[in-house]
């Protein structure tokens, strides 16, 4: 009796995960006029959402911005960049309010299994470094897990949350962001040799500050 060919077993599907950039923020403390936005500011010849969003599209796919009312230059840039834009009052009311109307949006158009979540002033997280952490999360990440770069005892920028946080983000508000839900029995801890993942721009000085001997942290 002729044995029935057996029908090739399929492969595992690779986790899709996408890319949310917080870009809200009232940047008072850099213009405390209003008159500029600090995302715009340039540093090393482009604007600070500009790194920000190359970042994300260098391992993230989809990718979302999520972004107050009243910017519509900003909104251009990082849709050039090639990420989706959502434009939200919610973002006004704070960094958690923000998380979670990002990762609801994100949810709601693509169903991610994990979501990358990184900070439109943090221009200096070098491309290596996000690679490292997703390729992390891909080998040892399940879905009630994060995964965040610690820089010495540090915990830094970009964070992968799982699809089974992602209920916990949504729940966030007013501008307390994700630090309680990252228990450390939850949390892959990634060492990486990259000051950037704690460098965010608030002031002038900080943008200054930046390329100075004692800590130019590299793009590459």
């Amino acid at each position: 009796m002729t044995a029935c060919p057996q029908s090739p077993t399929p492969a595992a599907r690779s986790p899709l995960i996408a890319g949310l950039l917080l870009a809200g923020g009232r940047g008072s403390r850099f213009d405390p006029s209003g008159q500029s936005d600090k995302l715009m500011a340039r540093w090393r010849g482009r604007p600070l959402a500009s790194h920000a969003a190359q970042l994300l599209k260098s391992a993230c796919d989809p990718c979302l911005a999520i972004l107050p009312p009243g910017k519509p230059s900003l909104k251009a840039l990082l849709e050039r960049e090639g990420l989706g834009t959502v434009v939200s009052d919610k973002v006004l009311d704070g960094l958690g309010a923000s998380l979670a109307a990002g990762v609801h949006e994100l949810v709601q158009r693509v169903q991610p299994d994990a979501i990358v979540v990184t900070l439109a002033d943090m221009p200096a997280i070098r491309n290596s470094t996000l690679a490292k952490l997703i390729d992390a999360w891909r080998e040892r990440g399940r879905p009630g897990l994060a995964a965040a770069p610690f820089f010495g005892d540090q915990r830094g920028h970009p964070v992968i949350f799982g699809s089974d946080l992602f209920s916990s983000l949504n729940a966030l508000t007013g501008d307390r962001g994700a630090g309680p839900i990252l228990a450390p029995s939850r949390l892959l801890v990634i060492a990486v040799d990259d000051p950037g993942v704690l460098r965010d721009v608030d002031t002038i000085e900080d943008l200054k500050r930046m390329d100075r001997p004692d800590g130019d942290p590299s793009t590459e």
